[in-house]
């Protein structure tokens, strides 16, 4: 909606920086009808800087009238964001104590955000542009041939004006420019070989196809080959090389011959990593009646909640129940969101999901470029009945119709945005987005967070639990290997006897192995046997760790890597020990006590690139590895269907970080990487290695005993006054020197206690004190759950914060409050 007035307007603009408020900016008569409500405009910000920023206000006219700069140039016919989504912004900024600006530069597309330092490449159409382009796009073009590339400043400098935004957005949108980004990887769908007949068989098949039988009479493993694919032909609408071959029981040489004739030819097909069913295609998805109680509970529940959690135990089926709600929904005409921890995860979902509600899938995440993300945000804000799959991101979508959010997965760490502002949980966000909307969300998990399953016990949120398995697949039988014992035997491999023997029989028997340790690297520790010194971090004060490939020492944490000493710079000693295991060890290890196994690693190393991670989990799927061994990449709702053993191999490490959520962490982890096992095959087996095998966390893995974790762990809390029982804001204090960070911390302190009193907590130094030469320290603030109190709390440290930052000699100080860190 435009405003038109004859009389001076002005309007709040809000720009992408760290800054704390929306600026007024005057609009010229000539503009007064053109601007509106989530429109962007184009502003000068401080001497020479220009922006585009978001009208989302019309203040009356300012004291200082004379002094407001003048709006430039309205960049859109239509709006950007909605009012609602406004007051959504407004409230993260105020819950998680950051700038309204940081919410905007989060949620807004690049393409959103021009500035000054926008660079500008030639686009994909320039040169077949060039005859019919209008004399200003000309001079641009022209100086794209010469320099070939260009900022927004520059093409303000050839025009000779100072609006060139409108005219930069149509060569755009025409594809004879385009700003230039980072080059992305696009997402890759993972698929199979998969085979059929050969086209040469057309409408005709029945009437050839008892000749090439004849044919075939010669050699009898072909024909076996070619009965047995008629046969699967009616039992699957697609069918995988390798179930094939399985059930044929032939080598690749009779495929070969049968490709060769032109009787079978291969092909790709998509594939989902995430297992609803026995079946890949969406017709096969039929409710089981455990699963149909379930959707008559959720529906039942959903006339008085707004939020449910879905606790299902692994491979129950919740994806299924998820497209079911879903229909129902769109069936409503209202928009749908689907959150999940990890984007590699949802290559079928949307297909599965098109074919069964007959609507497209839009998916948004940082795979896509900048225009595709700025296509999907129009189509948001205009389309009033879609599904929007993807991970956290997608909460800032400019939704105005909203009916249903998922969030699969609602446990995960990585809903928790840690760096940048505005830090915020994207399990929460949804809960109250779908607040603003009157929408319903559903948190689904085989092993909730505390916070959510303690709500849905206290009739905060509805509950729906799914006890079993879809497909009457088996749990998997959990076994604790004391790794004691194996000490005092001598053993000091990573691999207790128990594991390796039972590697050899799942091998034995044609089924995989997953391995699960949770730390990369070859070993986590170069160490002097002498004098004990290791190898620092020149950036860090953390150890470094040997990595194989690159034969370097690497610092996880800021990338510092250098070569491996000759000696100890303490002592002189030459004699230098690597310690412990990272994957990379386990996976050598692997080789030597499996020689005749294909086996493979799964961290960060392997998968920097999707492509990568990819391949990785298409050749275990497609069992051309016989054993995978991974960090916690591996326990990401992955379904793979010949998985027989499951081993974890340090447990002791998940359970024993000094946090208040590390049994939380360390439990879940360790049920969801069980979880993996069983879901196709019978009988599946969980070895967890550990010198702790009494500890109560252990057993409650050892027997799946959720209801007894989930109540000490909560009688725990309340005893310390953790979440859900208390709310926490943890404050990082970052200085390049250290007696400053030392002192700012005391300050906060000092000030914060006759507000808050005992809540307040520290100043602390955290576990990794420096990291990439800033000196940390923390403040802890640990107070009730009343939500006064805690927006006061959070409004006091925003004030000392800002006073401290602006003290003299403190310039370089950053104060990072995190409100429910995980």
């Amino acid at each position: 909606m435009t405003i038109s007035d004859p009389r001076k307007l002005y309007v709040a603009v809000l720009l992408p920086l760290a800054i704390e408020k929306a600026y007024t900016y005057a609009v010229p008569k000539s503009m007064q009808n053109k601007v509106g409500f989530g429109l962007r405009v184009e502003v000068q910000f401080g001497r020479s800087r220009h922006y585009s920023g978001l009208i989302v206000g019309f203040p009356d006219a300012p004291d200082n009238a004379e002094k407001v700069k003048p709006i430039l140039d309205v960049l859109d016919k239509t709006p950007v964001i909605h009012e609602q989504q406004f007051a959504f912004w407004q409230w993260i900024a105020s819950y998680y104590c950051c700038s309204l600006g940081e919410v905007m530069i989060a949620a807004l597309p690049s393409h959103l955000k021009l500035s000054s330092e926008t660079r500008i490449i030639p686009g994909p159409h320039m040169e077949e542009a060039l005859p019919s382009l209008s004399d200003e796009a000309y001079l641009i073009a022209e100086a794209l041939t010469i320099r070939h590339e260009i900022s927004s400043e520059d093409a303000k400098k050839i025009l000779g004006r100072q609006a060139v935004y409108p005219l930069l957005l149509t060569m755009v949108q025409e594809g004879v420019i385009a700003f230039r980004e980072d080059l992305l990887e696009r997402f890759k769908p993972r698929t199979v070989t998969a085979v059929k007949l050969h086209p040469r068989f057309g409408d005709h098949r029945d009437k050839q196809l008892p000749s090439v039988m004849d044919d075939l009479n010669r050699s009898p493993r072909q024909l076996e080959a070619l009965m047995a694919f008629l046969q699967m032909e009616k039992e699957k609408t697609w069918i995988a090389k390798s179930e094939w071959m399985e059930r044929a029981q032939i080598q690749d040489g009779i495929m070969r011959s049968l490709i060769k004739k032109e009787i079978i030819e291969t092909y790709q097909q998509e594939v989902s990593r995430i297992g609803t069913g026995p079946e890949d295609d969406a017709a096969s998805w039929t409710l089981s009646d455990h699963q149909n109680q379930a959707l008559s509970k959720i529906q039942e529940l959903f006339e008085e909640k707004e939020t449910i959690l879905l606790q299902g135990v692994t491979g129950s089926g919740k994806t299924l129940l998820y497209a079911k709600v879903i229909e129902q929904m769109l069936s409503k005409g209202q928009q749908v969101l689907y959150l999940l921890p990890e984007i590699a995860l949802t290559t079928q979902l949307v297909s599965r999901v098109e074919q069964l509600t007959g609507k497209n899938v839009l998916t948004y995440h940082s795979r896509l470029n900048q225009q595709e993300r700025v296509e999907i945000w129009r189509a948001v804000m205009t389309n009033p009945d879609l599904i929007v799959l993807g991970p956290r991101s997608g909460l800032f979508l400019p939704f105005f119709n909203l009916g249903l959010i998922i969030v699969d997965e609602e446990h995960d760490g990585s809903y928790k945005q840690q760096d940048p502002a505005p830090r915020y949980h994207g399990r929460d966000m949804a809960i109250m987005l779908g607040h603003y909307f009157k929408a319903k969300t559903i948190l689904g998990s085989a092993t909730p967070s505390l916070e959510s399953y303690y709500h849905a016990r206290k009739k905060k949120y509805g509950y729906v639990l799914l006890t079993e398995r879809f497909g009457d697949a088996e749990l998997p039988e959990v076994q604790l290997v004391n790794l004691k014992q194996e000490t005092i035997k001598g053993n000091q491999a990573p691999f207790s006897q128990s594991l390796i023997k039972t590697i050899n029989e799942t091998i034995g028997r044609g089924e995989q192995v997953l391995l699960f340790q949770n730390r990369r690297g070859y070993a986590p520790n170069l160490e002097c046997g002498i004098c004990q010194w290791v190898q620092p971090c020149v950036h860090c004060d953390v150890t470094l760790t040997y990595h194989k490939p690159s034969h370097k020492m690497h610092c996880h944490y800021c990338g510092y890597q250098t070569a491996i000493p000759m000696h100890c710079p303490q002592c002189g000693n030459r004699q230098l020990t690597l310690k412990g295991f990272g994957t990379q060890r386990i996976e050598d290890d692997l080789k030597i006590f499996f020689p005749e196994a294909r086996i493979g690693r799964l961290d960060l190393d392997t998968a920097r690139s999707k492509q990568s991670l990819t391949q990785i989990l298409d050749d275990f799927s497609a069992k051309r590895l016989d054993i995978l061994v991974g960090t916690q990449m591996i326990t990401k709702g992955l379904d793979f269907d010949h998985l027989g053993l499951v081993g974890i191999l340090q447990a002791d490490q998940l359970i024993s970080y000094p946090d208040f959520r590390s049994s939380e962490r360390g439990f879940q982890m360790m049920v969801q990487v069980a979880g993996r096992a069983g879901r196709r095959t019978g009988h599946s087996l969980v070895l967890i290695q550990t010198y702790e095998p009494a500890n109560a966390v252990l057993q409650d893995v050892l027997h799946l005993n959720l209801d007894g974790f989930y109540t000490r762990e909560l009688q725990e809390r309340k005893t310390f006054h953790y979440p859900p029982y208390g709310r926490v804001i943890r404050i990082t204090l970052k200085h390049r020197r250290p007696e400053k960070v030392e002192w700012a911390a005391l300050y906060m302190v000092n000030k914060l206690k006759p507000f808050l009193g005992e809540a307040v907590q520290g100043p602390a130094t955290p576990s990794v004190p420096r990291i990439n030469n800033y000196y940390l320290r923390t403040v802890q603030v640990k107070l009730s759950v009343d939500a006064t109190r805690l927006q006061h709390a959070k409004e006091v440290i925003l004030q000392i914060a800002a006073a401290m930052q602006t003290a003299k000699g403190m310039s370089g100080l950053i104060v990072m409050p995190d409100v429910d860190p995980v």
